[in-house]
């Protein structure tokens, strides 16, 4: 049991209100606001196989705007051409948005499929249609994922 007290309060908890409107169906759902504020601000990770190899370090370094500098990939290294797929797309759709950005906060293996988990900032007329098209991209790259296992 964890016993560990939040050094947050209510009014952070609230100030978390617009982080969880920008976010994409492929967000945590299922989580407490500080669940989702430890885990999508600050990084916090818990009893997850991490795989930081070279072909994802090449991946933060190609991808500025998609992946921090320190951004851990969760993932088996054979998913590596499908990520840099999907991160190339993604980065051509966010190019074309005008007065968006993207940060994407997890990127992980669970249940044999890729959970990529994203959100977006910009003006609300034309969010709808950017996350449908990025969570193709994302379907897609599972799909993709699942027959060549």
């Amino acid at each position: 049991m964890n016993n560990q007290k939040s050094i947050l309060t209510e009014e952070d908890l609230t100030d978390l209100e617009p982080l969880k409107k920008n976010t994409s169906s492929h967000m945590i759902r299922n989580s407490s606001p500080l669940q989702r504020f430890e885990s999508l601000i600050l990084g916090k990770r818990t009893n997850k196989r991490c795989i930081n190899s070279k072909p994802y370090e090449r991946l933060t370094t190609s991808y500025p705007n998609l992946y921090g500098d320190n951004f851990i990939f969760s993932i088996p290294n054979s998913w590596h051409p499908f990520l840099e797929s999907l991160s190339k797309k993604i980065s051509s759709v966010m190019s074309e948005a005008q007065g968006f950005s993207i940060n994407v906060y997890d990127v992980k293996q669970l249940h044999n499929q890729l959970k990529f988990y994203y959100g977006l900032s910009g003006p609300e007329d034309d969010y709808d249609e950017l996350t449908t098209q990025i969570d193709k991209l994302i379907t897609l790259t599972n799909t993709q994922i699942q027959t060549n296992d």
